[in-house]
């Protein structure tokens, strides 16, 4: 039967740490680093988003408001905010110790932190304009639906395809924790549907 995968009590536990992993936003943090220095135009990773931002997108340098999502050790929004001055700045963690890590690093701009899980808090966001939300190299920690038999799933596939009524049926709550087997199976069944992703190969 199929089983959630959760990062969240690793990084709500007594010593979370970003430095098993080697991510581009920490290996390019420092515009004068030694990543950097390899850049043809060396600049730190946060700068770098902020200007591509800046020449792709209508965001203007002072836009309204800019949200990031698991902000790590504060490193992408540091340098972010050297190139976007935003009205509003909020940094959203599951995690104390980074948030007061981000606190620290962040401590010279006026931001609001929340400590929060991004599945409770989505839907505090609801109808509040957002300029700019970050969710930088986090996708890994969302939770994880595993031992998924195929067979199951694509047998279940078919008949959710052949079942308009079940089509309809609205997206379960956000919160996956909760989530019997059944419904973690339903709702892994559901995505790979609306999204028409093959499972076949």
């Amino acid at each position: 039967m199929p089983k959630l995968n959760l990062t969240s009590d690793y990084y709500t536990g007594e010593h979370p740490s970003l430095l098993w992993e080697m991510t581009i936003c920490q290996s390019l943090g420092d515009g004068d680093g030694t990543f950097a220095k390899t850049l043809t135009k060396p600049a730190a990773y946060g700068t770098l988003v902020g200007k591509f931002l800046q020449e792709t997108t209508a965001l203007e340098p002072e836009c309204g408001k800019i949200i990031e999502i698991g902000g790590g050790y504060g490193t992408l929004m540091a340098a972010l905010l050297d190139v976007l001055q935003p009205q509003q700045i909020s940094m959203v963690d599951i995690s104390p110790t980074l948030l007061e890590k981000q606190r620290e690093r962040l401590h010279k701009f006026p931001v609001s932190f929340h400590c929060s899980d991004l599945f409770a808090w989505l839907p505090t966001l609801q109808r509040q304009p957002v300029d700019l939300l970050l969710l930088n190299e986090i996708i890994g920690d969302f939770p994880t639906i595993t031992d998924l038999a195929k067979n199951t799933i694509i047998n279940s596939v078919n008949f959710f395809r052949l079942k308009p009524e079940f089509a309809n049926k609205p997206a379960l709550p956000i919160a996956p924790a909760s989530l019997s087997e059944t419904e973690l199976l339903n709702e892994a069944v559901r995505l790979i549907a609306t999204y028409n992703l093959d499972v076949n190969d």
